[in-house]
This record gives C-alpha cells, structure tokens and sequence, in this order.
C-alpha cells in the first residue's frame, strides 16, 4: 500500500514520540521524530516533510521557532501544534505564525487521529484552491496562444509566459521538425545543452505531463543540471496526439525560490496548449503556401487559356474555312470524305476552344445576362442545325417540341444558345446511333425548358458531379469526349438570370437535363 507521505514529530517527551509514530504509521504515513528543535531542522533539510507536529515547549528553541526555521526552508508546510494549558503566550505566537492545528496535552489517539485527518484535509483544499488560481490564467492564455497564427510569434510568447509564470531563471523550447532551440537554456553556447536537450527527450518520450528534476534525485541528468549549476528542472512534452513535437522547459539555479506545487500542472497544460496553436500556425503557414502556389497555378492557366484563343483561333478559322470550301468543290467521294472529316474535326476543336474561353470568362465574372424578347423555335432550330451533320452521321431522330405558350421569351439570346447548345452537344454524344432526342419547352410556374435524350443514362451517385468543372463520366480505355465543361457552362449561365438546371435519368434507358428560363417583372414572353 502506498504511504499517504511523510510526518515529523518533535517532542521532548520519549513516550510522546513514540506514541505519536505507532498511531500515525498505523495510519499509513512514513514518521521521523526529532527530540529537540534543532534536530528536528536538521532533518527537514535532508528531505521534505507532508506534515510537522511539535510539541510547543522544547528544549533550546521552542516549538514556534522550531516551526518557522523549516517554514523558511518550505513556506507551505503544514504544522500541528502540542500544547498544555498554561501555555498561551506560546500558542498566541504559534497562531500568528500560522499554526494549523492544536492538540491537547492529553490526548487519546483518536483525537490525534482526527486533528491530523482534518489539517491535511485542509492543507489539500489549500493547494487545489492554489493550483485552480494559478490555472485560471490559462484560459486567457489559450486564446491568446490560438490566436496567433505566425510560428515565430508563437514561439516568442510561449516562452514569455513560461518565464513570467513560473518566475523562472530561464526556458527554452526544443522542436524535434526542425531541429530549432529556442530561448536561453543553460550553457548554450557549449554541448551542455544539447546534453540537457537529449536527455529530456528521452525522458519525455512516454509522458504527457510535465516532471521536476533536482539536483538531490538520483536521474540521469543529475550531474549534467549539477555542471550547468541548476537547482531545479522543470519540463513539459510538447505532443500532438501520439507523436512528439519537442519539449517546453524551465529551471532555478542555485539559491532560487524553488518551483511551486502547481507549476508542474501550469507547464503541463501549457504545453499542450503550445503544441496544439504549434501545430495550428504550422498548418496555417501551409496552407497560405499552397494558396499563393494555387494562385499562381491560375494566373499561368488564365494566361494558357488566352494564349490558345489568340494562338488557335485564326489558323483553326482558315482551316474550317478551306475544309468546308473543298468538302462543297471535290467531286470525288473519297477525296469528299476526307475533306468532311476535316471540317468535323476542326469544328469540335471550335466547340473546345469556346468552352475554354466561356469558363475563363465566367470565372472571371467577365459575364453578364442582357435580356431581350426572342422567338424561341428559330433559336432552337439554329442550335439544332449546328448539330446536324454529327445527328445525320449517327441517324439520330431529333424533334422540336415548343407549344405556343412559350414561343416568345425573355432570355439572353447568346447565353441560352450555348447553354442548349452544350445540352444538345450532351445528348448527342452519350446517345448511341438510332436514338432519339427532344428539344422542347413546357410553361408551368415559368418557362422551362428541357433536352430528352434515350441514351446511356446517369447513375444517381453521378448527377451533381457532372455539373463541376472538369468533370466527366468515363470508362477506362475509352477516348474522351470533351473538356468537363460544357454542363458546367450551362449551370453558371442559368444560375447567372437567377434560374436552376437539373437532370432526370435512367441508366440505360436515357435522361432529360431541364433548366428554368428567366422571369421578368412576372411576364414570361414579349
């Protein structure tokens, strides 16, 4: 069973003595005794006691300065004092001084029992009400230490409040990451330090809370604080989780004011709230890395961007033109064929590079909607028209279905016709030969609009993702069928005149993409 700590009882009186240590070791405490005071100051030097009990009237010095030469050694002790009646000059002084308790000359253990019981009782509500006082600093603390985003900043006022706190001679503070230690540990400029240093990592290793070393315990480090004229060492892991970022440290020379019970619990918390900001400002600092790199990521893809449409846009205008030129000429079937497939291909080149410069200039928000009246089948059959060549090559069945409640509109007529335009491009692409597809309009709350195809379909895990830039349903092993961009060109536009856009679908069976047109003053048409 482990000792509930130390006691040292100073009578003059044998039989006292003796009485005194059989009922306290019955209680479970380690008990020295001392016949005079001077002994008894003696002992307290060599190790410190839990608990003083005196008789008040001893031999050479009484008992009240008996207790206030091992109250300058330790100002905290707690002291019981042995008195008779008769004796209250002596009490009177033992109250000033401080005295804990009293016991009457006689006793019976019981009461010994109780009177000790009841001042440790206390001496423990003492330090906790201490230990919270001296903790209570660390809320503020903390706010302070996670609002401090730069890590040198950090670094700089942990060790302040290390030092002001704990009325240390001198902190420092080791990060393992980059090998970096901070502030003034003893000897610095010698290998006393890093001695110092590696010894409390390895100490640290498996502890989260903070140790005191001395100069009188038997560690490892002891000869190396003896070197470095250190009195006390107190230490606290810097962790993350399970993994160590370094340590947080502080100590007292010789001759110092020794560290007080409630430091070691200060440093322990503190520390933990140092490698949590640590971590936090580390964090920050790399994410503010990765956003200038992101930005100048963007900066170099707007400047691709528009070299391509001034690089691109001639020479590929010239080929489209001649192709088309020779595609009506040649006589020839063969030589008629290549030439189409020319104009085919230079024109899906068109089509990309307008989806590159329509996505440059959304996102730039170098857009906006003019709304005019506009007659909704000619825009239709225009955009259905552009598609006609691919739609006949694929025998693909292409229907127009505008009722007369919605043929006139108020829409931007350039906006609408790339957002039909990407939709159609959609169904064409994912609709396989011989399948049919609707372009229409229906006017229920407002106008909407809507393409039908039967194509491949949508799995549900797949119907917002399509909408996101760059994005696109594929297989592995086959070719690509444009840039991402297209369904996510036609849901900037349509979110741009304060509408939305969504898709119906079956797998296998095909999908309808609707969109809303825009309302103006509550009229749908001109």
């Amino acid at each position: 069973m482990a000792l509930r700590g130390r006691i040292l009882v100073v009578d003059d009186e044998p039989s006292i003595r003796k009485i005194c240590q059989f009922i306290l070791q019955m209680m479970d405490f380690e008990v020295e005794t001392a016949a005079d005071g001077m002994e008894a100051v003696e002992k307290a030097k060599g190790k410190p006691f839990d608990l003083i009990i005196t008789d008040i009237k001893l031999p050479g010095i009484d008992g009240v300065e008996t207790a206030r030469l091992i109250r300058e050694l330790y100002p905290d002790v707690p002291w019981i004092v042995i008195t008779a009646y008769g004796q209250l000059d002596l009490a009177l002084k033992a109250i000033r001084l401080g005295v804990n308790g009293f016991l009457l000359k006689p006793f019976s253990p019981d009461e010994l029992k109780v009177v000790v019981n009841h001042v440790l009782e206390m001496d423990q509500l003492r330090r906790e009400s201490l230990r919270i006082k001296a903790l209570l600093p660390l809320f503020e603390i903390s706010k302070t230490l996670l609002s401090t985003l730069e890590t040198g900043e950090l670094e700089g006022k942990l060790l302040h409040i290390a030092r002001e706190s704990l009325s240390a001679d001198g902190v420092w503070m080791y990060e393992v990451d980059w090998d970096k230690l901070l502030g003034n540990p003893p000897d610095s400029l010698s290998s006393l330090s890093l001695e110092l240093q590696a010894a409390l990592m390895k100490a640290l290793e498996k502890s989260n809370t903070a140790f005191l070393w001395t100069r009188e315990r038997p560690e490892e480090a002891t000869s190396l604080m003896v070197k470095a004229n250190l009195d006390q060492l107190l230490a606290a892991p810097l962790r993350a989780g399970e993994r160590l970022l370094g340590f947080l440290a502080a100590f007292k020379t010789v001759g110092s004011t020794p560290f007080r019970p409630s430091d070691q619990d200060f440093l322990t918390i503190l520390a933990g709230q140092g490698a949590v900001a640590l971590e936090n400002a580390k964090l920050f600092e790399h994410v503010q890395k990765a956003f200038v790199e992101l930005q100048e990521l963007e900066r170099l893809k707007s400047n691709f961007v528009t070299l391509i449409a001034h690089e691109f846009r001639t020479p590929l205008s010239l080929i489209l033109g001649y192709a088309s030129i020779l595609s009506e000429e040649i006589q020839d079937s063969r030589l008629k064929s290549f030439a189409e497939i020319i104009v085919h291909n230079a024109k899906r080149l068109s089509s990309l590079l307008q989806d590159m410069l329509d996505f440059k200039r959304l996102e730039k928000k170098a857009t906006s909607i003019q709304l005019e009246p506009i007659f909704l089948p000619e825009l239709v059959e225009r955009v259905v028209e552009n598609y006609r060549p691919i739609i006949q090559d694929k025998s693909l069945e292409v229907t127009v279905d505008i009722p007369p409640e919605v043929q006139k509109v108020q829409a931007d007529p350039a906006k609408l016709e790339v957002v039909l335009s990407n939709l159609l491009s959609n169904a064409v692409k994912f609709t396989p030969a011989g399948g049919k597809i609707t372009v229409g309009a229906k006017l229920m709350d407002r106008p909407y609009m809507f393409v039908k195809d039967t194509g491949i379909g949508i799995p549900p895990e797949e119907r917002e993702k399509i909408f996101h830039s760059f994005y696109q349903i594929g297989e592995p092993g086959k070719e690509s069928k444009g840039l991402g961009l297209g369904l996510y060109i036609a849901k900037e536009l349509v979110t741009m005149w304060g509408g939305r856009i969504w898709v119906e679908s079956e797998v296998g069976k095909g999908s309808t993409f609707w969109f809303t047109l825009p309302v103006v003053e509550g009229k749908h048409a001109s």
